[in-house]
């Protein structure tokens, strides 16, 4: 387990010292954003199985409904199709699609409501065992995930911000965890066990920072 941490750690000081050199070198806001996805991408790629891919862009379901544009698609580079490619962006089947990232230079309240609602709106996609291109299981959850360098609130703030969100939407569509990589993260935690960490939001769950 000492191996995996010490991996996490050099990775989130590799991240912090790229962002900081992007932030204090680079003006150009489109530019910026760019290199702060490309960034999280290439230290995703050193830990993630070659079996998933990364992208930006759009999901859709068997219907033709389409999400709101996702800053990072982790998905199923194997099976899974790609109806349209324009430079870097994808249109992907739900089905296909395990987890989505928004990647925030600085996270605000406003970017954390943007963020819940881009996952929502591929959340609200429906999974189809007949016409879609790839098998569903149970483990076909999605995981929403927001990703920042920085905030410029408190992680207790943000915390409440996104309880209050969440009272508004379904549980399943709700974010799983938000990580501020100078100040720390929002995770679901077991209700009657704080010290068990849970990747998908539930019943028994409640949102705990550290």
């Amino acid at each position: 387990m000492s191996i995996v941490i010490n991996n996490i750690e050099v990775i989130a000081k590799k991240l912090k010292a790229e962002f900081d050199i992007q932030t204090s070198s680079v003006e150009h806001n489109l530019l910026k954003g760019t290199m702060r996805e490309d960034s999280l991408k290439e230290a995703l790629r050193d830990i993630i199985p070659i079996k998933y891919e990364f992208g930006s862009g759009i999901l859709v379901d068997a219907k033709g409904t389409q999400s709101k544009q996702q800053d990072f698609i982790l998905y199923d580079a194997f099976s899974s199709p790609a109806f349209l490619r324009k430079q870097k962006d994808l249109v992907l089947p739900i089905e296909s699609v395990y987890a989505t990232i928004e990647v925030k230079s600085t996270l605000t309240n406003a970017e954390l409501e943007k963020a819940v609602k881009n996952f929502q709106s591929a959340m609200e996609l429906e999974k189809n065992t007949i016409k879609s291109f790839l098998p569903i299981t149970g483990n076909n959850s999605i995981m929403g995930l927001v990703f920042a360098y920085t905030s410029n609130t408190s992680l207790d703030s943000l915390t409440n911000k996104l309880v209050e969100l969440n009272s508004e939407i379904p549980i399943r569509h709700r974010i799983g965890c938000v990580c501020v990589l100078d100040k720390g993260n929002i995770v679901n935690v077991q209700r009657d066990d704080l010290g068990i960490l849970h990747t998908l939001p539930s019943e028994k769950t409640t949102l705990h920072f550290k």
